[in-house]
């Protein structure tokens, strides 16, 4: 029987660029769900109730 050796564990930066992907990509799309709500906002509804907001 051959004793298997342990697998290398990924590089840090790989596992970093995994978490930090998601998470760029959720705050681009906050912030764009963020404008285009002040634009509705402020064309529906006008210049004081995006002040309000």
């Amino acid at each position: 029987m051959t004793a298997s050796l342990p697998s290398k564990p990924p590089s840090l930066w790989r596992v970093y660029l995994m978490f930090l992907g998601p998470m760029i990509l959720s705050n681009i799309l906050q912030g764009l769900s963020g404008t285009l709500n002040g634009v509705f906002i402020g064309q529906m509804l006008g210049t004081h109730a995006l002040a309000s907001v």
